[in-house]
């Protein structure tokens, strides 16, 4: 492959240009070389997961074949890089300080090569949106896809297990839901402080993990940066881990999940940055549910996932720690 890309940098303010470091910008040359079967492997997984790190493209690429090398793989990203096939968001600069690695997304030309496959038509619209894309965005969607590659790592590690993720779920919703803008959004009405109160929650991640025997275990992920307010005083109005709680708690008691998304039943996963951070979800929690469906939802932080694998005694609930998702 040889390309020229001077890239969308003619299209760029002048006062950018010089903010933005050297290595988040293009080169305008590119050497040919030949697209592999790794080079596609790492091109759909950013068009799986939007963002990942070198060193998260270098696990999965170890996941999915046995071995890879962390000096071929960035080397090879700086080629799928200068010829368009992925991008480096620019707006990584911003915490390029506390970063151990690059981040990278799938660029204009790798969406294509996907499309001509057949494949990720979302990926295209996201190209569009990589330039725009925030610090606080990019580690947002880093994180998820850490906790991802969790999941799939136990999936690998145990042969009997299947990830059906996200994206992948779609074709398998109600066709009603497989038509909306959003099919994972949950709106609900829930009763708080007295009233009916319009709620709606937008999971991080929707995703199932196909068991023997055609079970399966369909979970909705949350990604707590403590950044949000765990209770807020008026949760009528303002955004708080509480209201996620009353929301899917009233998805739950509706069966808003089995109306729209066709699942029997489901749990909430939240990763938080804390064991502290954690007790006081789990404070609140008891207090909106008054100890209903403890094990509905469960927490954990990403040390726990590490040291007991994402299938693992990783979880906590509101009334046992130490607690596998393979449990029944």
């Amino acid at each position: 492959m040889n390309q020229r890309s001077r890239g969308t940098m003619d299209d760029m303010p002048t006062f950018l240009r010089s903010s933005i470091p050297k290595r988040l910008v293009r080169p305008e040359t590119s050497q040919a070389f030949r697209v592999t079967e790794r080079d596609i492997a790492i091109l759909r997984a950013l068009a799986r997961w939007r963002f990942m790190t070198s060193e998260q493209i270098e696990r999965y690429l170890t996941l999915i074949y046995g071995t890879a090398s962390a000096q071929q793989v960035r080397r090879r990203l700086l080629r799928l890089f200068a010829a368009g096939l992925v991008d480096r968001p620019r707006h990584q600069h911003v915490q390029l300080s506390s970063f151990d690695f690059l981040v990278y997304a799938i660029g204009r030309k790798g969406a294509t090569l996907l499309a001509q496959q057949g494949e990720s038509i979302e990926a295209l619209q996201w190209t569009l949106k990589n330039k725009r894309a925030t610090a606080v965005h990019i580690m947002h969607t880093l994180e998820t896809t850490e906790a991802m590659l969790a999941f799939e790592a136990g999936c690998v590690r145990d042969a009997q297990l299947r990830l059906i993720d996200h994206e992948a779920l779609v074709p398998l919703l109600p066709a009603e839901t497989q038509r909306r803008d959003r099919p994972f959004r949950l709106a609900v009405k829930a009763a708080i402080e007295n009233r009916q109160v319009p709620l709606y929650v937008i999971p991080d991640r929707v995703f199932s993990v196909a068991l023997p025997g055609e079970q399966r275990i369909n979970a909705a992920l949350e990604l707590d940066r403590g950044t949000m307010s765990i209770a807020a005083k008026r949760l009528t109005s303002k955004s708080s881990f509480a209201r996620k709680i009353h929301a899917y708690m009233a998805a739950f008691q509706q069966r808003a999940h089995t109306a729209q998304w066709g699942f029997a039943s489901f749990r909430v996963l939240t990763i938080a940055p804390s064991e502290r951070r954690i007790a006081g979800m789990l404070t609140v929690q008891r207090k909106i549910t008054q100890g209903r469906l403890p094990a509905f939802f469960l927490y954990s932080t990403f040390e726990r996932l590490q040291t007991h694998g994402a299938f693992g005694a990783a979880w906590i609930t509101a009334d046992a720690d130490h607690v596998s998702l393979l449990e029944r």
